[in-house]
């Protein structure tokens, strides 16, 4: 593996290219309470420092004891920040509490496919429904949503009014869950097969949301279409396409002024791209791949394999990652402005 610096265009966040067949890849995009990036990456949880990734967690030989970066994760799947600087992260094993002075504890031994906490500071989980995790870290199931949703992400999120934004299956429907009374709202019915993202605009509330048709082996594909649910309203078709992300995420990301990032294809014959909707104009940006804006005149202009999560740190850069290219680029906050 090898962190690369700015080039002066764009940052190369992660790159790993190993020969043969490429072991795992940058997942559990989110974005801490200072607004820095954290990802897992293989058996390692690493925070954005200054341009810098540093390991939080994993990569070390013990099972339990000592410091977090010592701790063995065995594929992290979901990580959710705490607002005085820790993290949550669940792997295979369990539930664990990372403290800001890099200490741990094993919060709960039941693991989970998706974490959030809420407005409330409680922490929930994604394991054959919505669970409540107490003090003490034993699990409480407060409603039978999201059951079976293990690798699709968004299907768990905290929304700004303290409910909770749950995915059920079969139908696909997406739900506002109230944690603390376990009142379900039902906000919108959809005819694809996989919800591939699911983010919320801090500007207005809505509700943004990317569907694929179909899924085959775990990987979603087919027609597909971007979504806004405005709130206490019916949902609204924004863009269809022939094919947005042929991954398990195609993940969503919207901005303080309410526009949204999404990876796209508009078909099945043309290069991946991460585009952004400006709802106040009803406009399209592709901002990288296909000759876009931010990459475009980089020798052998970059080519987006397969990108994944995306996220906007707290200077407004937009990240992302390559699943293919087992790569993390990052997009200046100035090279995003109009």
């Amino acid at each position: 593996m090898e962190w690369l610096k700015p080039d002066g265009q764009h940052e190369l966040v992660l790159d790993h290219r190993p020969a043969g067949q490429p072991e795992g890849f940058p997942d559990a995009f989110t974005r801490d309470h200072a607004g820095k990036l954290v990802f897992a990456y293989k058996d390692v949880v690493y925070r954005l420092d200054n341009g810098q990734p540093v390991r939080i967690a994993g990569g070390g030989a013990q099972a339990v004891g000592g410091n977090a970066t010592e701790l063995a994760l065995v594929n992290p799947r979901a990580v959710a920040p705490i607002a005085d600087g820790g993290q949550y992260v669940a792997d295979d094993s369990g539930l664990f509490h990372i403290l800001p002075d890099g200490s741990y504890t094993q919060f709960s031994k039941q693991s989970t496919s998706r974490l959030a906490v809420g407005k409330d500071g409680a922490l929930y989980g994604l394991s054959d429904g919505v669970v409540a995790y107490g003090t003490d870290g034993a699990p409480r199931k407060i409603s039978p949503l999201g059951a079976g949703l293990i690798f699709v992400p968004g299907t768990l999120v905290a929304l700004a009014d303290g409910r909770l934004l749950v995915m059920a299956p079969e139908p696909n429907t997406l739900h506002a869950l109230d944690p603390a009374t376990g009142a379900e709202t039902t906000l919108a019915t959809f005819t694809e097969g996989t919800i591939c993202g699911v983010a919320q605009s801090p500007k207005d509330g809505s509700i943004y949301v990317s569907a694929v048709q179909s899924t085959f082996g775990g990987v979603a594909s087919g027609a597909a279409a971007l979504y806004r649910i405005p709130l206490g309203g019916a949902k609204e078709l924004v863009r269809a396409d022939e094919r947005f992300s042929d991954g398990l995420a195609g993940g969503l990301a919207v901005d303080a002024g309410g526009r949204v990032y999404f990876v796209a294809r508009r078909s099945v014959n043309t290069p991946f791209t991460i585009d952004r909707y400006d709802p106040l104009g009803k406009t399209f940006t592709t901002i990288a791949g296909a000759n876009g804006r931010v990459f475009k005149g980089e020798t052998a202009d970059l080519t987006l394999r397969w990108p994944l999560s995306l996220a906007l740190d707290a200077r407004g850069d937009l990240l992302f990652a390559d699943m293919q290219a087992r790569q993390i680029r990052r997009v200046p906050a100035n090279l995003l402005a109009d």
